[in-house]
C-alpha cells in the first residue's frame, strides 16, 4: 500500500517541468532583449537615414546650381574663345601680330580647361550623390525588411508569451492534478479502511444476531417448557377441583326488556361445554376458577361487531364498572391467563367461546362466535405482533354454547347503542349467575 500524503508533503511540478518552464522564460527575455535594440538601432538607423536624406538633397541642389552656374561660364568663355581665335585668325591673315588677342586666347583656353575640370569634378560629385542616393535606399529597403522582421519577432514573442502562459497554467494543472492524485489515493486508502470496518461491523453483527437468535431459540425452549408445565398444572387443579370432565357452565341471563314481547324482563339460559383438558387446560382451568369465585355475576353482553357478542366487566357507568372489574384484579385475573393458550384442534367457529384479546394476553372478557367465518374475518383484522414483538397467536378458544342458540339469535338483532359495529345492548342483557354445572 502507498504511503498516505500529508498536508506538508504535496506533491509539486517534476524536474521536466521546471526546466521546461524556465527555457521558456529564458527565450522570451531573450528576445525582448533583441527587439528591444534593434528596435532602437532601426529608430536610430532611421533619423540618420532621414538627416542624410536631407543633406543629400541640399548638396545635390547646390552643386547642381553650382554646376549650371559653370556650365554658362563656360559656354560663354567658349564663345569668348571661338571670338578670339577669329580673331588671331585675322591677324595671321594680315600678318600682323596680335599680341593682345593671343594672350587673352591663352588665358581663356587655360580658363576653359580649369573650368572643364571643375566641371568634371562637379559631376563626379554628383554622380557620388546619385550612388549615396542608391546606398540609402538600398539601407531603406533593408530597414523595412529587418522592420518586418522585428514585427514577425514580435509576434513569435507574443506567441511565446501565451505559450509561457500556458505552460504555467499546465504546470498549475499538473500540480493540481497530482494533488487530486495524492488526495485520490488517500481516499481510496481510507476507503478500503472504512470496507474494513463494515465487514467487520457486519461480521460483528452476524456473530451478534446467531447469539441473538441462539439466545431466542433458548428462551423459546424455556417458554414452550414453561407453558407445558403450567398446562400440566391447569390440567391436575381442573381435575382435583373440579372432575375430569366434560365440564358446563351455565349463564343464568336475564333480559331488561323481552326481545319477542317487547315488554317486562325475561330470564333465559346460556350452557357453554368447555374444551377438553387434553386441548385447552390453562383456559379451561383460568374460565372455571373465575365463575367458581362468582367474578361474572353481574357482568353485561355486548357487540364487539356483528359477528361477535361479548360478556365482559364494562358498562357506561364508570362506578358501576370499577364494581364489576375490580374483583377481577384484586383476585389475579387480569389477565387471567400465563400466556396465550391456542390449540388448531380446537378452532374457532360458530357459538365457539374465547377470551378476548388484542395484543396482549386474553381475558378476562369473553366472546362468542355468531358465524363459522369468525376465525378467518379474526386472523385479517388481528396485527402480526403481540405488545412484545412476538409473534401474535390467535384468541385462546375455550368451549361452545350447546344451549342457547335462540337467545343468540335474539341478541344479534338487538338494538345496539350505537347502532353498526361495537355497541352496548339495550336495553341491558345480564349475566344474573354463572355457575358450573356438577354431575
Amino acid at each position: 500500500m502507498a504511503k498516505k500524503s500529508s498536508d506538508n508533503d504535496v506533491a509539486g511540478p517534476s524536474p521536466s517541468d521546471n526546466k521546461k518552464s524556465v527555457m521558456i522564460l529564458a527565450i522570451v527575455s531573450l528576445l525582448s532583449i533583441i527587439v528591444g535594440v534593434l528596435g532602437g538601432y532601426f529608430f536610430a538607423t532611421q533619423q540618420f537615414s532621414a538627416q542624410c536624406d536631407t543633406i543629400l538633397k541640399a548638396a545635390r541642389s547646390e552643386n547642381e546650381e553650382k554646376h549650371r552656374k559653370i556650365m554658362e561660364t563656360l559656354d560663354k568663355t567658349k564663345d569668348e574663345l571661338n571670338v578670339l581665335k577669329g580673331k588671331a585668325g585675322e591677324c595671321s591673315s594680315e600678318g600682323r601680330m596680335c599680341a593682345d588677342v593671343i594672350e587673352n586666347s591663352q588665358l581663356l583656353t587655360s580658363k576653359v580647361e580649369a573650368l572643364e575640370g571643375v566641371n568634371k569634378r562637379y559631376e563626379s560629385a554628383l554622380l557620388d550623390i546619385q550612388q549615396c542616393h542608391v546606398n540609402l535606399d538600398k539601407s531603406l529597403a533593408e530597414k523595412e525588411s529587418m522592420e518586418m522582421s522585428i514585427q514577425e519577432m514580435e509576434k513569435e514573442m507574443f506567441l511565446l508569451e501565451e505559450l509561457k502562459e500556458d505552460s504555467e497554467q499546465l504546470q498549475k494543472c499538473q500540480y493540481e492534478l497530482d494533488s487530486l492524485e495524492d488526495a485520490s489515493l488517500y481516499a481510496d486508502e481510507h476507503l478500503a479502511e472504512v470496507l474494513q470496518q463494515k465487514r467487520q461491523l457486519e461480521t460483528d453483527k452476524e456473530n451478534e444476531i446467531a447469539l441473538c437468535k441462539k439466545k431466542q431459540q433458548g428462551w423459546e425452549k424455556r417458554v414452550d417448557y414453561m407453558e407445558e408445565y403450567v398446562a400440566k398444572l391447569s390440567r391436575r387443579a381442573v381435575i382435583e377441583r373440579y372432575g375430569e370432565g366434560p365440564h358446563h357452565v351455565i349463564l343464568d341471563i336475564r333480559y331488561q326488556v323481552d326481545p319477542q314481547t317487547k315488554t317486562g324482563p325475561r330470564s333465559s339460559q346460556i350452557i357453554i361445554e368447555l374444551a377438553p383438558l387434553d386441548l385447552m387446560p390453562h383456559a379451561v382451568h383460568s374460565f372455571l376458577d373465575m365463575v367458581s369465585r362468582g367474578l361474572y355475576n353481574g357482568c353485561l353482553f355486548a357487540f364487539g361487531s356483528r359477528f361477535l357478542v361479548a360478556i365482559a366487566p364494562e358498562t357506561r357507568d364508570a362506578n358501576r364498572q370499577r364494581e364489576l372489574f375490580v374483583p377481577f384484579e384484586e383476585q389475579g385475573f387480569n389477565p387471567p391467563l400465563a400466556y396465550q393458550e391456542y390449540n388448531p384442534d380446537y378452532p374457532h367457529e360458530i357459538y365457539s367461546v374465547s377470551f378476548s384479546g388484542g395484543t396482549s394476553i386474553s381475558g378476562p372478557a369473553f366472546f362468542i362466535a355468531l358465524t363459522d367465518e369468525i376465525s378467518e374475518l379474526h386472523l385479517k383484522s388481528g396485527k402480526a405482533l403481540d405488545d412484545h414483538g412476538l409473534p401474535l397467536r390467535r384468541e385462546p378458544c375455550f368451549g361452545k354454547v350447546v344451549i342457547g342458540h335462540e337467545d343468540l339469535e335474539f341478541l344479534q338483532n338487538i338494538e345496539k347503542d350505537p347502532p353498526g359495529g361495537f355497541g352496548w345492548i339495550f336495553p341491558e342483557v345480564i349475566v344474573e349467575k354463572a355457575t358450573i354445572q356438577r354431575k
